[in-house]
């Protein structure tokens, strides 16, 4: 008994080459190495392998067919989320910026708790700063503008897929920005509001701050000086510049408030002279006061202290 247990593995042995050889005769491929492994892996193996090296030749159309065709295949192998993290990095390399996004997305939906999620929300955010900074596509032949509404997209799905990540509070007031951009003031403030409440110390926070004063300014100047909307810009302008004294913006925040403070003089300014032109050096007293008192830096300061003094001696 122990004389054949030892003659069948050396038989074995000897009949090894003649078996390949064989196999070589009919034109069947033997790879030695992955004797006893499974065919669908072995086949995602190879599609893997094959994409690395049409990315290493730069060929990133055949790549990225390779690595969606290992995707469609073989999902669950061991490549699979590694080769939709390819699809994406594939797609950025021929510009198809919001295909890679997407991939990214799919990636973190279908594979959960796969690849790097610093990495994929990193490559997003990036995605969606292009778009926020005037991203252009082909159309037609020709490149043309799209719409902040790409920058909003990305920047509300990266909130979605992990709000207290690294990259969210510059996707935050990537998002907010995004309105700002549009003309849409009221939901950018309510965006950049929660730039300040939930990221306190990150480093968007003084943009932040100075753009929800911004935001109110653009406002007053829609509304024709609303004082409510002047108030709040006001406020929120000496508010970053009490906060950050040595920020650079700091210069452009006090030339805001001077134009609003003027405004506001202004108007009350105006209606003392109404009431001075009706004959009522009371009611112009009153207006004339304000605007000496309440805006002694305003242009219309000196003009008012004038009044109030021909109007003392009425």
């Amino acid at each position: 008994m122990k004389t054949r247990f030892l003659i069948y593995p050396a038989a074995a042995l000897l009949l090894l080459p003649l078996l390949l050889a064989a196999c070589r005769g009919t034109g069947v491929e033997i790879d030695p190495l992955a004797a006893g492994e499974d065919p669908d892996l072995r086949a995602a193996r190879i599609l893997w392998e094959e994409g690395q090296a049409r990315e290493a030749e730069d060929e990133w159309k055949r790549a990225l067919k390779i690595y969606r065709e290992l995707v469609e295949d073989y999902p669950r192998s061991p490549q699979g989320p590694e080769a939709q993290f390819r699809v994406g990095v594939c797609l950025e390399e021929l510009d198809d910026l919001y295909g890679a996004f997407r991939a990214y997305q799919i990636l973190l939906e279908e594979f959960p708790g796969k690849g790097n999620l610093g990495e994929i929300l990193s490559r997003q955010y990036e995605i969606g700063e292009a778009y926020l900074q005037g991203r252009k596509r082909p159309f037609l032949f020709v490149k043309i503008r799209s719409g902040l509404g790409r920058a909003e997209e990305i920047f509300r799905t990266i909130l979605n897929n992990a709000t207290f990540s690294q990259v969210s509070p510059r996707a935050q007031f990537g998002l907010a920005r995004s309105f700002q951009l549009r003309g849409d003031y009221r939901e950018a403030i309510l965006e950049y509001e929660q730039v300040l409440v939930n990221y306190p110390g990150a480093e968007v926070i003084p943009p932040a701050l100075f753009q929800t004063g911004v935001c109110y300014y653009q406002e007053a100047l829609r509304a024709d000086y609303d004082q409510r909307e002047v108030n709040e810009a006001v406020r929120n302008l000496r508010r970053f510049i009490h906060s950050f004294p040595e920020d650079p913006r700091r210069a452009r925040a006090e030339e805001m408030i001077v134009e609003l403070t003027d405004r506001k003089a202004k108007k009350a300014f105006d209606i003392a002279r109404y009431y001075e032109s009706k004959g009522s050096p009371t009611g112009a007293r009153i207006y004339y006061r304000e605007v000496a008192e309440r805006y002694p830096e305003s242009k219309y300061a000196g003009p008012a202290r004038e009044k109030l003094d021909e109007l003392a001696g009425d």
